[in-house]
């Protein structure tokens, strides 16, 4: 808004005279209207100029309320910020506006575009959140000159357009990988299935038995399957991008080492002695299976024994499918039911 001046003259050739100065906000245009003068307020320093005590006077052009039409608002952008807000930025191309009102599309940038907020005078950007992941919205901006008795603006910038950020997706249920499985000198491999086209990186986090309190532990770089923890606990999964962290996979608990050695020695007549090394710290029972295979064109197992945790031996003599062709042992190390390596060995 300006500080205007009502002027006028007599006749073409006579010289400009003010009559009145006109408040913050008045209006200035003077014509001729069938040869006779008329005086219009408008904005003066906005809309007329006067050169020379005879020289013209010039009008902007006036918006279809009256007054002069403020610059339309120029280099408008929209920027993603997160999965659920995009940021619009734009040049205020105006010096009287009272404010500046956004219009979004859902359909494109060609629209249908509706009006969804205004801002405050000299205001140049607006933020467009709560939004769904990876959704498109474009958008248009234009300047308000008053918005009373009748609103008047500008004409619209520039459209543009952005989608809100992906999250990445989840990588799948680690059971259906792998679980944490101990590596006698090393540690615990943690192993997972990569699900995810976007990811950033994964992030590995550990808790106890109880799964109710966690902490990270590492991170490893995209398209990475396999991370070694230290301490056979349970541990889960986490995709993760600039977009935020995805559901985490179903959590996993470390599995015992298999034994190694396994041999089977006929001490006298049937009976079988199974001797092994036991490599896992977390075993809290062996199972013993006897396996038969070439009877049914297919192998069968089942338990014959269950032993307590550190157990590195037993005695049998099980084998009632014979004569069988693959007759077989298994020593299983479980804990709290869950398995992952086994040892075989051929019965004598």
């Amino acid at each position: 808004m300006c500080t205007g001046e009502l002027m006028n003259k007599q006749s073409n050739e006579s010289p400009w005279s003010r009559l009145v100065r006109v408040p913050d906000g008045g209006y200035l245009v003077t014509t001729l209207i069938n040869s006779k003068l008329a005086s219009i307020i408008v904005p003066i320093a906005a809309a007329v100029t006067l050169t020379g005590a005879a020289g013209p006077s010039q009008a902007a052009p006036l918006s279809p309320g009256g007054g002069a039409v403020p610059s339309a608002p120029s280099n408008l952008t929209a920027s993603p910020v997160s999965p659920n807000e995009i940021a619009v930025g734009w040049q205020d191309k105006s010096t009287g506006e009272v404010g500046f009102e956004v219009h979004i599309s859902i359909a494109g940038p060609t629209g249908p575009f509706a009006p969804a907020a205004t801002t405050g005078t000299n205001v140049t950007t607006w933020s467009d959140g709560g939004l769904v992941p990876d959704s498109n919205r474009c958008y248009k901006v234009r300047a308000i000159l008053v918005t009373v008795p009748k609103p008047r603006y500008s004409g619209f910038s520039n459209n543009a357009c952005a989608t809100t950020l992906p999250l990445p997706y989840s990588p799948p249920n680690m059971s259906s990988y792998t679980w944490p499985v101990e590596r006698p000198g090393s540690g615990v491999e943690v192993g997972w299935g990569d699900g995810s086209g976007n990811e950033g990186g994964f992030r590995i986090e550990m808790s106890d038995y109880g799964l109710a309190s966690w902490v990270a532990v590492g991170t490893v770089g995209p398209n990475t399957t396999s991370f070694m923890a230290d301490l056979p606990l349970c541990y889960r999964v986490f995709a993760f991008n600039a977009a935020g962290d995805s559901q985490s996979s179903i959590p996993g608990c470390t599995a015992p080492a298999a034994p190694t050695n396994l041999a089977a020695t006929v001490i006298s007549g049937a009976t079988i002695e199974l001797t092994w090394t036991d490599n896992s710290a977390v075993e809290d029972e062996y199972w013993v299976s006897y396996g038969a295979g070439g009877c049914w064109d297919s192998f069968d197992e089942a338990p014959i024994a269950f032993l307590p945790a550190n157990s590195t031996s037993f005695r049998t003599g099980f084998s009632p499918y014979s004569p069988c062709t693959h007759d077989y042992y298994v020593v299983t190390p479980f804990r709290m039911g869950v398995y992952q390596d086994q040892a075989f060995v051929e019965a004598p």
